[in-house]
Formats: C-alpha cells, structure tokens, sequence
C-alpha cells in the first residue's frame, strides 16, 4: 500500500516531490546473474519498468507531488546497457516522469561494485 500520504503531508506537497530508482535486475531474482539484463529478456524488463513508473505516476499523483526517478541504467557499455536505458527512458516519458542519469565517480563511493566501467565517461573524461 505505501505510505498514506507525503512525508510533509499535504500542506508541503509543493516542496517535495516522489523519488524512486529502476533497474530491470529488480524484476526477477537471476535477471543480472551475468551482471546485466541479457538481450532476450528486453520485453520483460520492458514491462517491468513501465509497470514500476506506472504505479509511482499513481502513488505521485494521490501524494499531488511530481515524480522522479534518479537512478536507473548503472550498466556497462554495450547493447545490454544502451536497451536497459531505453528501456527505462521509454518508461519515463509514459508516465511523463522526470529523471536523471545517476552518473558514477570513482570518488570511492561504495554503493556501485562496476567502479568506472558503469558510468558514460572513460577515466580520462572522453565518452
């Protein structure tokens, strides 16, 4: 059910706005088993994302506050990663949904195991 209403509740429903995260990984247990979705599991993960922001759009829209997602993608480079993103994407402008592409640093953050190799620049800043 989530929760009954924002956090700041109505009276602060113009300052907040509903966040989450998607990554197809979450639709079933061995989805990632070799670290991304494979190719022939697209529709699925298709499904998944669009279902996920589906039912944010809804729980956003009963909270009155904008929709967010800011994380999603977190893949390697290759078609697996250019498919999950647009995937998500796809998802994103169904539910005209904001986003952002959370973008990995070696800052030596430890929530993200793929070090550099998950984001969309080389070390040296090049794409």
């Amino acid at each position: 059910m989530g929760f009954p209403d924002s956090p700041g509740g109505s009276d602060y429903a113009n300052r907040q706005v509903l966040n989450d995260h998607t990554y197809c990984c979450q639709a079933a247990g061995s989805m990632c088993d070799e670290g991304e979705p494979p190719l022939d599991k697209s529709e699925t993960c298709r499904k998944f994302h669009k279902q996920k922001v589906l039912k944010r759009v809804e729980d956003a829209t009963r909270y009155g506050v904008p929709l967010m997602f800011t994380e999603f993608g977190a893949c390697f480079d290759g078609d697996r990663c250019a498919t999950e993103i647009t995937n998500s994407a796809d998802a994103f402008d169904l539910g005209l949904s904001s986003w952002a592409y959370w973008q990995y640093k070696s800052f030596g953050d430890f929530t993200t195991t793929g070090g550099t190799a998950e984001g969309m620049f080389n070390s040296d800043g090049t794409p």
